[in-house]
């Protein structure tokens, strides 16, 4: 993933602190339609400043990566990629964020890998993963660790939620 000069961040914090919620509703125009979805996503940008939570992403490929994208500006660098699908071990470069794409292909070994490699980094790294599924069906059956589950879901955003209420509010619009 490219990183960008943090001399290009838009401010979404005004000089008397509080959230510019204008600045971050421009860069998501065409990603939601909703305006709580802007505000929300909005709120998460400033967490990711602020605080830099892991973060569990559920949704589409497509919607998924529009919403790293949004977030890139915002994420501790460097930022480090890993896919599970392609690569079994996640990049041993420094990092002070991981992207993980598809963290609900990872098996029990990356599973174990990955609570461990989350365990031993300091409170300035982060976690940004992206799933096609919610987990906790997975944590439930045994398929998924419970612990990697919690460490990884600080902010929890569903893009099925927020498609779906897009796709009501526009059917609801064309009767």
């Amino acid at each position: 993933m490219a990183s960008r000069n943090r001399d290009e961040r838009p401010s979404i914090i005004a000089k008397n602190g509080t959230l510019r919620v204008d600045a971050v509703a421009e860069r998501l125009r065409g990603v939601f339609s909703l305006n709580c979805e802007r505000r929300r996503l909005a709120e998460l940008v400033v967490l990711l400043r602020l605080h830099r939570p892991n973060v569990l992403v559920i949704g589409p490929a497509t919607e998924a990566d529009q919403t790293l994208d949004l977030m890139r500006a915002y994420l501790g660098l460097p930022i480090a990629a890993w896919l599970p699908r392609e690569t079994p071990v996640p990049p041993t470069t420094p990092f002070r964020t991981l992207v993980i794409r598809d963290v609900d292909a990872l098996d029990a070994g990356q599973q174990a890998y990955l609570s461990a490699l989350l365990d031993k980094a300091n409170a300035r790294t982060q976690a940004i993963s992206t799933s096609g599924m919610p987990l906790f069906p997975l944590v439930r059956r045994g398929l998924f660790l419970d612990r990697l589950y919690y460490q990884l879901n600080a902010v929890y955003l569903d893009l099925n939620d927020d498609i779906n209420a897009a796709t009501r509010k526009h059917r609801q619009e064309a009767r």
